[in-house]
């Protein structure tokens, strides 16, 4: 709420003048407060958004380096494999490479 009275403090503080140099009626001051906190939960909402958006798409993209290190990982075991038991490496490499 500070930082959208910040953004508004020019007509915060005209609100605050007519308010006090009037008859004390809070009434006008009090309906300019409200549209001022719900513009602030607005862009409190608009700012979690973001920030949720942002994080999702870092979770998959973590997903997704999970699954290539998983298949790099499984790639080189399986050609680990074949070499040890006296396999063709070329071509059972390059199969390898063409399933990851």
């Amino acid at each position: 709420m500070s930082a959208q009275i910040q953004r508004e403090r020019k007509a915060y503080y005209d609100i605050l003048e007519r308010t006090q140099k009037r008859s004390m009626d809070v009434t006008e001051w009090l309906a300019w407060f409200l549209d001022t906190l719900h513009r602030a939960v607005d862009q409190a909402q608009h700012t979690l958004d973001a920030v949720l958006i942002s994080g999702f798409i870092r979770l998959i993209m973590v997903k997704h380096q999970a699954i290539d290190l998983r298949k790099m990982l499984d790639v080189a075991s399986a050609q680990q494999f074949i070499m040890s038991h006296g396999g063709s490496s070329n071509q059972s490499i390059a199969h390898l490479h063409a399933m990851a």
